[in-house]
């Protein structure tokens, strides 16, 4: 049996200002900020004949956070308190041979809003805000050997008080609870090296993540995609070793197209990103060096990263690099 406790306290200071000519001007906000957190926990694993594993854990989490904005007369204070919130997690593991382990999981989740959430760039403190909560489900196998391995993973996750992220017209950011998720979905991801010379990656994601239950401003989004989040997205990679010092690097990844707001009237584009790379290695007495060369984006797609997810005034996208290309010289002593 493994048993632990853990605690963490902080006490620091934010001060917004007015920019002026990029120096601080006039002070809009002063915040005092403390917070901290315990958790106490407690795990057990029984191994059985048979290849039979069982695994159960318990966490009892606390959290508190107090802001004193001394920049208001008189001082206004906020304070909130999380306690006692019990996270158990209960697993079971099959391994029938090395190729092929089945497993189960239950568990539940709690996080705390943290200090960037109730207190997010608007300068104004969020004192409605709640923390998340939920139940996840989770079923998979995984197995292989030194050349094959797999790992496949089905999941549900239901959230309660879910936090997600708004955009005012000032472009400044805030936060709000959007009552009830479910998340569910799948994921794969395997790893083959059919030579000495060779080795291939892949993975592929598929994410049902629908509001279950949220109303905001009177308006229902029951039912709609979360905001952010691809439904698929696969990547690969191979690196081939054509020699001792001379290598090359390949990489694919897809993203499905993304919702930008809560209403699902917006969305980002699909997009696919291929990079290539060769490496030449050199090594002598006492160092090493790497001369690389390679692209990013070859297929010189318009994409964003970064969304702003719910932005005011539809600003939600971050324009990413088109087509680019790099090569540089390492040099590492001691090798």
């Amino acid at each position: 049996m493994l048993a632990g406790a853990e605690g963490q306290t902080g006490n620091f200071r934010t001060r917004v200002s007015t920019n002026k000519d990029g120096n601080a001007g006039v002070l809009q906000t002063d915040d005092r900020i403390r917070n901290g957190m315990l958790s106490l926990f407690l795990q057990s694993e029984v191994v059985l004949a048979g290849g039979w594993v069982f695994t159960g854990g318990l966490s009892m989490n606390g959290a508190n956070t107090m802001i004193r904005r001394v920049s208001e007369s008189p001082v206004f204070r906020f304070e909130t308190d999380y306690d006692k919130e019990w996270a158990p997690r209960i697993a079971v593991l099959k391994q029938f041979s090395p190729w092929a382990s089945v497993y189960a999981v239950v568990s539940k989740g709690f996080s705390t809003p943290a200090v960037a959430e109730l207190l997010p760039s608007t300068s104004v403190i969020n004192t409605g805000l709640q923390a998340e909560k939920g139940w996840n489900y989770e079923a998979g196998a995984r197995g292989g050997n030194g050349r094959f391995r797999y790992d496949v993973s089905l999941f549900r996750y239901q959230l309660k008080d879910a936090i997600v992220s708004r955009r005012d017209a000032s472009g400044a950011d805030y936060f709000v609870n959007a009552g009830a998720t479910v998340q569910q979905g799948a994921e794969v991801a395997a790893t083959w090296l059919p030579a000495h010379f060779l080795g291939l990656r892949g993975a592929w994601t598929f994410h049902h993540f629908r509001y279950d239950q949220f109303t905001q401003a009177d308006k229902s989004y029951d039912g709609n995609r979360l905001p952010g989040t691809p439904q698929h997205a696969l990547a690969a990679s191979a690196d081939v070793r054509l020699s001792r010092s001379f290598s090359l690097f390949a990489t694919w990844q897809y993203n499905d197209d993304v919702f930008m707001n809560d209403a699902n009237t917006d969305k980002a584009a699909s997009f696919n990103l291929l990079g290539l790379k060769a490496e030449y290695r050199l090594k002598r007495n006492g160092w090493e060096g790497r001369l690389f060369a390679g692209g990013e984006n070859l297929l010189d797609e318009t994409y964003s990263l970064g969304n702003d997810i719910n932005a005011a005034l539809g600003r939600y996208y971050n324009a990413a690099p088109g087509r680019a290309f790099y090569a540089g010289f390492a040099v590492q002593l001691g090798k």
